[in-house]
């Protein structure tokens, strides 16, 4: 959603900007997040028969009743499961990029869609295009360092993976006695090849916002730090290393460029 959003804010600024560079830019940014908002929702729909046993946060523990509270039948509310640091930070970035958009009173639970707010009153809270594509960009760098740091987190947790997918079920196993069985290979290759394709789209997201932010005259020279960010991260991936290099990260100045990866010495910038 936050993608989706974000794209949204940038075709709505790109309807009325006078500039069309900088328009054309946007929009080509707006296309980008929309293909990694689909890559992401393809890696979700992978998890959607399988269930992770070693998440601590799945089994909450529960204290124990009181004697008056069993002597008296009350019912004990369950503890809440406190959410993931990256789910909170996921959803409150989306919340503030659909506030920007619609106003103080959007909630992504909202029905409906209110209409956009005046492009002068956006580009006035996040102080101009360039700022603001700047922003967004670090939704998909942080995207792409996280798709890149997946394939590594799903094989370290392959023997806590189970799955009720009948398709998947081995001959050994009796149908009758359980219903989950331990996650197959190829499931667990199916989550890794949708992460690899997310780390692209999040690439090519990043790298459409930096233009963006460029060709509005604003540099990001954050840009190194996270492709150097990048590149430590995938130095621990079989797979990573192997890959095609990041796209150059343009940040508005020559001397600010990433380098591509090399396995032999430490990060270039």
């Amino acid at each position: 959603m936050g993608r989706l959003l974000s794209g949204r804010v940038l075709l709505h600024l790109a309807e009325q900007l006078p500039d069309r560079a900088v328009a054309a830019a946007l929009q080509e940014a707006a296309g980008a997040l929309r293909s990694s908002a689909q890559a992401w929702q393809q890696s979700a729909a992978a998890w959607h028969r399988i269930v992770d046993l070693a998440d601590p946060r799945a089994h909450p523990k529960l204290p124990p009743p009181s004697y008056d509270i069993v002597r008296r039948g009350q019912v004990v509310r369950l503890p809440q499961v406190v959410p993931h640091p990256a789910t909170v930070i996921a959803h409150t970035s989306a919340v503030r990029v659909g506030q920007l958009l619609f106003g103080a009173q959007w909630r992504p639970d909202g029905a409906g869609r209110p209409d956009a707010r005046p492009v002068g009153d956006i580009l006035g809270d996040v102080q101009g295009v360039g700022a603001l594509a700047a922003a967004l960009y670090r939704l998909p760098a942080a995207g792409w360092q996280l798709a890149t740091a997946a394939p590594l987190a799903v094989k370290r947790a392959r023997y806590g993976l189970v799955t009720d997918s009948v398709e998947h079920r081995t001959v050994s196993n009796d149908p009758g006695q359980r219903r989950f069985y331990p996650v197959h290979h190829r499931q667990l290759e199916s989550l890794i090849t949708a992460y690899r394709t997310v780390m692209p789209a999040e690439q090519t997201a990043a790298a459409a916002l930096l233009e963006s932010a460029r060709q509005a005259g604003v540099a990001v020279p954050r840009a190194l730090l996270d492709a150097a960010a990048h590149r430590n991260i995938a130095a621990q991936q079989q797979w990573g290393t192997t890959q095609a290099s990041p796209p150059a990260l343009h940040t508005g100045s020559p001397a600010l460029r990433a380098q591509p990866p090399t396995r032999r010495r430490g990060p270039r910038l």
